[in-house]
């Protein structure tokens, strides 16, 4: 009897360790993600002075960069460098030395990067500021 009952408890501990952790997982108890991140955006970011900055395919002309803010960040399996961009305000927009990342952007590069992905998304302002691409979109 002792046996049987010794069974039972651990299989109901089971069930309910099991039911915990799936409703941690779902409601993002325990690490799902960085703290701070919306869940609902998606892509490549680079990290620098405590703030996600999102990757965009777009490239910067040398004649916009300003100074260097960091060197090697930590960026997937390499490093990045950071640069200020003139009129940009650092805490929102930078740019980043990136290797290649997809086909839309296959070489090495000054990428611009920024905390607010909205913005560089809006059409009308990237075209506001086309002066800061190496291509004007």
């Amino acid at each position: 009897m002792t046996k049987q009952r010794g069974w039972t408890v651990g299989a109901l501990v089971a069930v309910i360790v099991g039911v915990v952790a799936a409703l941690g997982v779902s409601s993002g108890w325990f690490g799902s993600g960085s703290p701070g991140i919306d869940s609902s955006k998606s892509g490549v970011i680079v990290r620098y002075d405590g703030r996600d900055y999102w990757v965009s395919d777009y490239e910067v002309a040398d004649a916009v960069l300003g100074e260097t803010l960091a060197t090697d960040l930590l960026f997937q399996d390499t490093t990045a460098d950071v640069k200020a961009i003139e009129g940009q305000d650092p805490a929102v927009t930078v740019a980043a030395y990136l290797p290649p990342l997809s086909s839309a952007s296959p070489t090495a590069g000054w990428r611009l990067v920024s905390t607010d992905p909205g913005y560089w998304t809006d059409q009308e302002n990237v075209r506001a500021n086309a002066a800061l691409f190496v291509t004007a979109p």
